[in-house]
């Protein structure tokens, strides 16, 4: 059980909850790890002290955002979900291709580019036009999504 706890994703806000209450879980109960397995356990508790640590950083500054990307205005045809702490590129097939975004009441740039690089939009709760990127000048440009 130790061991997976390095191979967990965040991919919302669900997951991200239980996946903390696991790893404080296991804080607590690393003495109990330790002498089930010595040697494993010391690489694993490095690592999960790491990942533990390196994700903690998220409740200090960085938010977890949501958004949905439609193929047309509106908010129609549903393109892709993506979610996330950090920049994520949208599926290679999906560049170039977005009409219109909701962002579930949470803050996105999104970029032209792949890696959240190039020309880019702020959307935030209140932006007008996530339903039209015409009017944005980005209709059909966005490449990656990353946090606010």
């Amino acid at each position: 059980m130790v061991g997976s706890i390095v191979l967990f994703f965040c991919e919302t806000a669900e997951l991200y909850s239980k996946r903390r209450s696991v790893l404080s879980a296991l804080a607590t109960e690393s003495t109990m790890t330790l002498r089930l397995r010595p040697a494993a356990a010391k690489a694993t508790l490095a690592l999960f002290s790491l990942n533990f640590i390196g994700f903690s950083g998220a409740d200090a500054g960085t938010t977890y955002w949501n958004a949905t990307l439609y193929r047309d205005v509106s908010q129609n045809n549903v393109l892709q979900e993506v979610s996330g702490v950090l920049c994520q590129d949208v599926d290679a097939s999906n560049h170039d291709k977005t009409s219109s975004i909701n962002t579930h009441d949470t803050c996105v740039i999104v970029y032209a580019e792949p890696g959240c690089k190039g020309n880019h939009k702020k959307i935030q709760p209140g932006t007008p036009h996530h339903d039209d990127f015409e009017q944005l000048g980005f209709n059909d440009v966005l490449s990656s999504v990353g946090p606010c």
